[in-house]
């Protein structure tokens, strides 16, 4: 058996998309509100009583906008799943904090000290603007993600939809789209009840200027929950899907029927470049 020397080997494009969406979460903040999420989906669907309390108050409501009367578990390896938790999550948030507030009432001591526990952690600052943060970058990320489980898609759309996902997220890089996913966070914070506030003292691994005293409210998150997220996201994605993949697909770009180009010049030319290396490694 011959050894293809000059072949590339890529792992699977889906299996890379999670890992970098996983990144979402090494940011201290956002971590901390995906932590939060998980920790009330287990104790909503451990309990029938509290599962039954949540659609309860979700049915009374009589909100036709309304489609989920349960929590979604928020899997840690397949992005889909986790989306559709967040997504749920936040749409759910109003009734959630309400069984909550019901069962601090109960009969149950461990009830009670965990909903106090859960709704504290819920009404803080860091919480509500994570979660939309969360949701803004995985909404952005999930087309492509479908577009990588379609059955025998081939390289060159695949690569084509993770580009356009890199620039979706690299024009979400900006004051003004953080401007209005701050304004969501707003809504979200009215809807419960609280204040968006600031911590008291913030030393932050990622700015040098980001004392708690010296920002603005939307600019402190900004900088120290919103760009950390997206930066990390950004460069694994960068790192997973390389050059060399670029390089193949354009590659492809021989087969006629990818021949279907949007910029003629530009990706002609890259398919003489990418031609190119392949010859100069077969010459030597």
């Amino acid at each position: 058996m011959e050894e293809a020397i000059n072949a590339h080997y890529f792992h699977c494009s889906m299996h890379c998309l999670n890992l970098s969406a996983a990144k979402a979460v090494t940011t201290p903040s956002v971590r901390h509100t995906q932590e939060i999420v998980k920790e009330v989906v287990s104790f909503f669907r451990s309990s029938a009583k509290r599962s039954g309390l949540l659609k309860k108050c979700i049915e009374k409501c009589e909100d036709t906008r309304i489609s989920k009367s349960h929590l979604m578990t928020a899997c840690t390896t397949r992005f889909i799943e986790r989306h559709t938790s967040i997504v749920c999550f936040r749409s759910l948030l109003r009734f959630i904090v309400e069984s909550l507030s019901q069962m601090t009432t109960w009969q149950s001591s461990e009830a009670r000290k965990k909903a106090y526990t859960l709704i504290h952690s819920i009404s803080q600052t860091e919480t509500v603007i994570g979660l939309v943060v969360l949701e803004n970058i995985s909404s952005i990320m999930l087309p492509t993600t479908r577009l990588l489980q379609t059955e025998g898609i081939d390289l060159v759309n695949a690569m084509s939809g993770v580009d356009d996902m890199l620039a979706m997220l690299e024009s979400l890089r900006s004051s003004d789209s953080f401007g209005r996913i701050f304004e969501e966070a707003q809504k979200v914070a009215e809807l419960l009840g609280i204040t968006l506030t600031k911590p008291r003292t913030v030393r932050s691994v990622y700015r040098a200027t980001t004392s708690s005293e010296d920002t603005s409210l939307d600019e402190y998150y900004r900088i120290n929950a919103f760009y950390p997220t997206l930066d990390d996201i950004l460069q694994d994605l960068r790192l997973r899907f390389s050059p060399k993949q670029q390089q193949a697909a354009n590659f492809s770009r021989a087969v006629p029927a990818f021949m279907d180009f949007r910029d003629e010049e530009g990706d002609w030319r890259k398919l003489e470049m990418a031609v190119n290396t392949y010859i100069e490694k077969w010459v030597s």
